[in-house]
């Protein structure tokens, strides 16, 4: 029988889900984090056919009968590549890196993300608005830090703003025993989305600002980013639904540093960027007042197995007090600054991030119950460094903890017989972070993001924001010349950058990865830039691109 008659195998239909994104197979429509995305319709075939089934190589020849049919006179190679790149375009992909569509030579394509099959007749959500935005940039639009102040309101576009959508989430994973010995006859573990907010914290390490977030059992504590303001918050495991926990207005930037062994307490401290050393609180999860913890400064602190007393770090210094702040006892002395204090569910081993202040890595160290015997865990694993935030399951056999081998941070786990093999736990395509452990069984909670920016500008006469046509149009650090004629911005898919004339004219990139752009200003009268950035595992170093060509030369 001629293949053209032969029956395709049958296909997988309804929705599905894989990362923040839902496909609608039997309507063809994709959607991100609520929004409809655009694709055309053979593009989108070749989506739903990856998605038949996930992880598994789907062959060239396959494809070819089944989008264009053995009787189809066509080039096929170059109608089959032109969908390939416009689906990876739709879902922000590229074959380089790939986070979704695996090109495999030769061979055909794989679909690399977890996928989640949807209920056939999912609960209604309001769709009438995008999710919120988390603002990455705040400072154009205080009217101090605008050169527009200082000359008389033209018009209503005089306060731009630099903008970040960030599409971040609280992910559940359900990771069993098996998974961990790494066997090879189980498929992947379960990846739920717990809240749908958008507007989860991922924190900033750079500036000492680490995602945290802790359990109780039913609920997750974590900081939310409410009206461009950190905020705590809480959400149910089962059902994702959130609230704000009421603290007092002198804690204005809240991270939680960890919850007693009861569940009931939450340690938190008031981070200010201008602070080196912050005010300790501890807030109840159940209702009532918060308390500062008197006579402490610290920038990280955990509670001791005993759940009275507490550890805190302050300089490269660890020290013990009572959860009133008496009794003060020097731990431990370190060679760096210490965060994410985890102690294991016996008390025997407490292990933390150390932060390298002058290269800004990270490296998992280790102490014994008394303070002694630091050692680093898994020195060299990754160059530079960037191990981070773990968490003990709650047997103590596994220590769960984030590392970036390669564009995005992933999650990864110890055992104490393989402690120098890590397991790999994720692969894409989100940036994953901040894992805490459930207190019983192998769950895992923790952060997913994906992080877009755009550029808006403030409409004084609708009192809104709204897209900055004239200007780039995925941005952040968005910097205007003091006279209004040029534009700089890094781009928030590789960090690198670029700058241009106020209109969108004379494009030109002046930096490139792995250079990592932290700020820049213009001079005043002409249009040269002072930039600080540094190389990855580096100190932070002054640069000055300069005119006519704005090279940029370390200074």
């Amino acid at each position: 029988m001629p293949a053209a008659n032969q029956s395709p195998p049958a296909e997988r239909r309804g929705k599905v889900r894989f990362g923040v994104f839902e496909a609608d197979l039997d309507s063809q429509e994709l959607h991100r984090s609520g929004l409809r995305v655009r694709v055309q319709q053979q593009p989108f075939k070749v989506l739903a056919l990856l998605l038949e089934r996930p992880g598994e190589i789907v062959s060239r020849e396959e494809m070819q009968r089944r989008l264009w049919g053995a009787e189809t006179t066509v080039d096929f190679d170059h109608s089959l590549g032109t969908a390939i790149n416009k689906l990876r375009e739709a879902l922000g992909d590229s074959a380089e890196n790939p986070r979704f569509v695996e090109t495999l030579a030769r061979r055909g394509y794989r679909f690399i993300a977890p996928v989640t099959p949807l209920e056939a007749e999912p609960p209604a959500t309001p769709q009438a608005e995008p999710p919120p935005m988390m603002v990455r940039e705040m400072a154009a639009a205080e009217p101090s830090s605008t050169p527009e102040q200082t000359r008389p309101a033209r018009t209503a576009w005089i306060w731009l703003l630099a903008a970040a959508c960030a599409l971040a989430g609280f992910l559940l994973s359900g990771l069993s025993f098996w998974y961990f010995q790494g066997s090879s006859h189980h498929p992947p573990a379960e990846v739920s989305q717990v809240t749908f907010s958008g507007r989860v914290s991922a924190g900033a390490p750079h500036l000492e600002s680490f995602p945290a977030t802790a359990v109780d059992g039913s609920r997750i504590y974590y900081v939310s980013i409410e009206g461009g303001r950190a905020m705590l918050a809480q959400a149910s495991v089962r059902t994702g639904q959130s609230t704000l926990l009421q603290v007092p207005s002198e804690i204005v930037a809240p991270v939680i540093g960890d919850i007693s062994p009861d569940g009931t307490r939450l340690l938190v401290r008031n981070h200010l960027s201008a602070d080196v050393e912050q005010t300790l609180w501890i807030v109840p999860t159940l209702g009532g007042t918060a308390q500062r913890i008197p006579r402490i400064l610290a920038h990280d602190a955990t509670w001791m197995p005993d759940g009275t007393r507490i550890l805190y770090a302050n300089g490269r210094e660890l020290y013990v007090a009572g959860d009133d702040g008496n009794n003060i006892k020097q731990f431990a002395s370190l060679p760096g600054r210490a965060f994410w204090l985890r102690w294991s569910p016996d008390g025997h081993r407490l292990r933390f991030t150390l932060l390298d202040p002058l290269n800004h890595t990270t490296a998992l160290w280790e102490l014994d119950p008394t303070g002694q015997h630091a050692r680093a865990i898994l020195p060299g694993w990754s160059q530079p460094a960037s191990e981070c935030c773990g968490s003990w399951t709650a047997d103590g056999k596994y220590f769960v903890f984030q590392s970036q081998h390669g564009a995005f941070p992933n999650l990864w786990a110890l055992t104490d017989v393989h402690s120098h093999t890590p397991i790999q736990i994720t692969n894409g395509p989100l940036s994953y972070a901040a894992p805490v452990t459930a207190r019983r069984g192998h769950r895992i909670f923790f952060v997913g993001s994906d992080e877009h920016s755009e550029l808006l500008r403030f409409d004084a006469a609708a009192n809104s924001l709204v897209p900055y046509s004239a200007g780039p149009a995925s941005a952040y650090s968005v910097q205007y010349s003091p006279d209004g004629k040029w534009v700089a911005w890094v781009d928030p898919h590789d960090g690198s950058l670029w700058r241009s004339r106020a209109n969108g004219s004379e494009v030109l990139q002046l930096t490139a990865p792995p250079l990592h752009i932290f700020m820049m200003r213009w001079a005043p009268g002409d249009n040269t830039l002072a930039v600080m950035a540094r190389q990855p595992g580096a100190p932070w170093k002054i640069y000055r691109c300069s005119s006519p060509h704005l090279r940029c030369i370390f200074l």
